[in-house]
């Protein structure tokens, strides 16, 4: 081949060797994201919060406590609000749609119709929990 031949040939060769693999990174970074995806709706659990009959779905993520699935429910859910109170060994629920205990009384929180041992910021949700709040009489 002549010099001035072989100067077009390899930069188009070049260029369409760039071209290429800029294509095949597209195309697997494309498929890296579709798997991300997948594996995150795959992660997502589902847990029923019971509260004077109404009963309300939660979706979670693994590791994801209590607290922070009704922070996610109240911003997707219009039927359901709550209020509480921050203190330094954790969370303590005031009022939840509205009603709010009598001084004498409490939010009991209820895990698969046990009593709960930890409060809602600690508790990590299973799937298909059954979680239930109902309000009891505090009893000194």
């Amino acid at each position: 081949m002549s010099r001035p031949k072989l100067s077009i040939l390899i930069p188009t060769l070049i260029l369409l060797l760039i071209v290429a693999a800029g294509g095949l990174f597209l195309s697997t970074r494309q498929t890296d994201s579709d798997v991300k995806g997948t594996q995150v709706q795959q992660q997502t659990q589902k847990a029923n919060l019971v509260i004077n009959d109404n009963i309300y779905e939660l979706e979670f993520n693994p590791g994801e406590t209590f607290f922070s699935a009704l922070e996610s429910l109240e911003t997707t859910n219009d039927n359901f609000t709550f209020e509480y109170t921050q203190y330094n060994f954790g969370v303590m629920i005031n009022s939840i749609n509205g009603i709010t205990p009598n001084q004498d009384e409490f939010w009991k929180l209820l895990i698969n119709n046990q009593d709960a041992s930890v409060g809602v910021s600690d508790y990590q949700l299973r799937p298909q929990d059954k979680i239930e709040f109902k309000i009891e009489k505090i009893n000194f």
